[in-house]
């Protein structure tokens, strides 16, 4: 990243001019595409202005109309506008140029949330770009419950250890013989003796469809 500031291969999108390393920018948090700030913030405001004219709204600037990232088109919110320049990890702001780290870092712990959450913060120093998997280790079962808990790495924590699920099913007659699995049991798909919503007559039907 440092060597692709250092050549120009950064490139704002929008005036598609090279993104120095002194330069205040803006980075989506969808895509991690880094973008020059009065960039931005013109694309945001031209993006607002385009979806309702202040010449015929009369409640423009109450509004909270959305933008979207130039690239990825991830919709933001007319308040979430940038105004102020933040490194990466969004701790500190302005952050100052130094010549050992990645531009545009603060040089911290990231500390970010990983995504998809699962408690634990990314302690990579301030980055560009997507934080990794969690790499954090957990001790774990697997979905059914049935074998022992396991060392796994939290990234990768949910497992099946291939048995019988073997949970009551809705009908309240069978149990699930799928391999373990995660989520909701599959519908039953036994036949047994069910009776009509008035009780007066009894019939075989698919235990997944009982109501008659």
């Amino acid at each position: 990243m440092s060597e692709a500031f250092q050549s120009g291969a950064v490139t704002c999108l929008i005036c598609i001019a090279s993104v120095k390393r002194n330069q205040a920018v803006w980075s989506c948090c969808a895509c991690y595409c880094i973008f020059h700030m009065p960039c931005i913030q013109k694309w945001a405001k031209d993006s607002i202005f385009l979806v309702s004219s202040p010449l015929t709204d009369d409640d423009f600037e109450k509004k909270d109309y959305p933008w979207p990232c130039p690239k990825c088109r991830y919709e933001y919110k007319r308040s979430q506008t940038p105004a102020r320049y933040y490194c990466y990890c969004g701790k500190v702001e302005d952050p100052p140029l130094d010549p050992w780290l990645v531009p545009h870092s603060c040089g911290q712990v990231c500390e970010r949330e990983f995504k998809p959450s699962c408690g634990h913060k990314c302690l990579l120093l301030c980055h560009p770009g997507p934080c990794p998997p969690c790499p954090k280790m957990v001790t774990i079962t697997c979905f059914c419950k049935k074998a022992k808990p396991i060392p796994r790495r939290c990234s990768a924590k949910d497992w099946s250890c291939q048995q019988s699920c073997g949970r009551m099913l809705l009908c309240g007659q069978h149990k699930c013989e799928n391999p373990c699995h995660k989520g909701d049991c599959l519908p039953c798909p036994r036949v047994s003796k069910q009776k009509c919503l008035c009780g007066r007559k009894v019939a075989e039907r698919l235990c997944a469809s009982p109501t008659w």
